[in-house]
């Protein structure tokens, strides 16, 4: 690669703290893209430079999980050879037309440069992206565009890939459990450790760090907030439609919740799906010797991380409840209309009704529900609502208010920035509208309340209303509209009221 490359513009580490760039911005292998290139220890990345936005890809943060090194904690990587760091590493084995491999823990950084050279530059926030896709798909690959909004704001961004599917969460007994169950989240804790380390080498403050993602990378989110793992290693954490409240497997050695999974039979299931033998004779190897494609086809719908007790020491919201989470500011909340995922879900009707306990009455009430004979309602709008609200706003609601439990403080919103014809904020809208520009008066806000908050851990500033942190009363919404920003004390509240009975009632045996 270096033969390709007639200069690169070079990143200097000057101090812990600062940086300087040197400008030379010509064409190398790629028409549109200079080479850049910056030193970690022994190794020289080579990334590349488009406009001011430098982009370092596919650059390995821990060993490839393969082999030995599958259902493990990841390990160790070695810097000792240059990298070539201008395209993104393969994605994790899902169902893509896209390339996959089971070496797929590759983190991604961008950052920007100034127009004068050698100019010692302040360290700058960091906001590491996790992406969703429901623990069976995804990867940290962002747009040149979206990543540039950024940019323009002196944020550098992080990226990276983690285990999805059975190979990143399993639970099966004939595994070593000392680990626990939640490799993708341990996959999590590793790059955030990468940060730390290397960040500053990339103009970014390891001080400053900001954990977000949306959908699955909220749940992720939520679930690094209570990891024993992570802590220390982030400042702020932003939750966008995370399901921290939904009930997750439990291994044997907690305590069982009514109407959640066994971990272990729900992994002898899976299991069975891909290989021929009676659940009580499946060893290690058996499970070794299914190849990564025929772990990804096991699952169906979307995948559970597992409350294993060791790296989630329980659900996210039972842990929240309890005050257990770490003290960092937090922000977290939902869309008006999340449950347009429900019919990818695989989650069926009677599941829903299920989760509402004692409350299902009122609930079917309140959402209108229709009488199904299917009894699957993924094609019912009411229970698309009601997957919605009870997946993902709930989860930003209770855990929002269980801040008051830490120092930090919790802020809650509510997106609803609708498109024509639809009936609310799809699942994931809220992604969008934060990482595209926008010429809409309430995105906008969102934008800004976003970028304060990275940088200092409150949303507020000059020129926007004033939100305030969830309070005692458990008031407080920030409903984002095209139009405005407006903060009211509740929304939804017939149907938060009642869904909150509910999961409070189902952890009675664990929150008082």
């Amino acid at each position: 690669m270096k033969q390709l490359i007639a200069k690169v513009v070079r990143l200097v580490v000057t101090t812990s703290t600062a940086f300087s760039i040197a400008l030379a911005f010509v064409s190398s292998a790629n028409a549109n893209s200079s080479a850049v290139e910056v030193r970690i220890g022994e190794s020289v990345l080579y990334g590349e430079a488009y406009g001011s936005v430098l982009a370092f890809k596919g650059i390995p943060y821990a060993a490839s999980p393969e082999g030995q090194n599958r259902w493990k904690a990841p390990q160790p990587v070695n810097y000792a050879d240059d990298i070539d760091a201008s395209r993104y590493g393969a994605q994790c084995p899902q169902r893509t037309d896209q390339i996959t491999s089971e070496d797929c823990l590759f983190i991604n950084v961008f950052t920007s440069a100034k127009n004068d050279s050698n100019t010692a530059i302040e360290p700058k926030p960091v906001l590491v992206w996790i992406h969703g896709g429901g623990y069976v798909g995804g990867s940290g690959n962002l747009y040149m565009r979206a990543v540039s909004h950024w940019l323009s704001q002196d944020v550098v961004v992080v990226s990276f890939n983690y285990r999805l599917g059975v190979l990143g969460i399993f639970a099966h007994p004939a595994l070593d459990m000392s680990e626990g169950a939640n490799f993708s989240v341990l996959d999590m804790v590793a790059a955030l450790k990468w940060v730390n380390s290397h960040i500053s080498a990339f103009g970014g403050d390891p001080d400053n760090v900001t954990i977000a993602g949306g959908s699955a990378g909220g749940m992720a989110v939520q679930m690094l907030m209570v990891a024993p793992q992570s802590e220390s290693l982030f400042h702020r954490a932003i939750s966008q439609s995370g399901y921290g409240a939904w009930p997750l497997p439990r291994t044997n050695n907690l305590k069982p919740l009514p109407q959640s999974l066994n971990a272990q039979e729900y992994a002898q299931v899976l299991a069975s799906r891909v290989i021929s033998k009676a659940a009580s004779s499946v060893t290690a190897e058996d499970l070794n010797n299914v190849s990564a494609s025929q772990w990804v086809e096991a699952v169906e719908g979307f995948h559970l991380p597992v409350a294993d007790g060791i790296i989630l020491p329980d659900e996210p919201g039972v842990v929240f409840m309890q005050g257990r989470q770490h003290d960092v500011p937090y922000m977290s909340g939902g869309n008006s209309y999340d449950g347009s995922v429900y019919p990818w879900s695989g989650v069926p009707a009677a599941r829903l009704i299920e989760l509402a306990g004692d409350e299902a009455s009122g609930i079917k009430g309140v959402y209108q529900l229709p009488v199904l004979p299917d009894g699957n309602g993924y094609q019912s709008l009411p229970h698309q609502h009601l997957f919605g609200d009870m997946r993902y706003v709930l989860a930003g609601s209770v855990t929002t208010e269980a801040m008051q439990n830490k120092r930090s403080q919790g802020y809650r919103y509510f997106f609803d920035v609708t498109r024509s014809g639809e009936p609310g904020a799809h699942h994931g809208a809220e992604v969008n509208a934060l990482f595209y520009p926008s010429s809409l008066p309430g995105v906008q806000h969102m934008q800004r309340y976003w970028l304060q908050f990275i940088k200092y851990g409150n949303p507020n500033a000059a020129g926007l209303p004033e939100w305030e942190p969830v309070d005692t009363s458990g008031a407080n919404w920030m409903v984002f509209t095209a139009s405005s920003a407006t903060q009211v004390p509740h929304i939804r509240s017939d149907k938060l009221k009642l869904l909150n009975k509910a999961y409070k009632a189902r952890l009675s045996p664990l929150v008082r």
